[in-house]
């Protein structure tokens, strides 16, 4: 999936990590207040965490963000003591 930012930013996430990870959310209020729309990703850096969202295009190839087409990690997984070397 594209996701399209109001300033020309953008990013993706593949469709099976979003139907897998129930903590992958787009939030569109924060404590009963409307907000303009994110994506909220725990666990990934922050470049995944898209503000200002335009659009969501669903794609059939590997669509590259703004950072990710800058060499920027895919799936941004934010490493842990678990995975090392990550």
């Amino acid at each position: 999936m594209a996701l399209y930012a109001i300033d020309g930013y953008t990013t993706d996430l593949y469709l099976a990590t979003v139907m897998k990870d129930e903590d992958i959310i787009v939030a569109y209020e924060f404590n009963g207040e409307p907000i303009t729309p994110r994506l909220v990703v725990p666990g990934r850096w922050g470049y995944k965490w898209i503000k200002y969202i335009t659009a969501i295009e669903p794609v059939g190839y590997d669509f590259k963000g703004t950072w990710e087409s800058a060499g920027y990690p895919d799936d941004a997984i934010i490493p842990d003591e678990s995975t090392p070397g990550r």
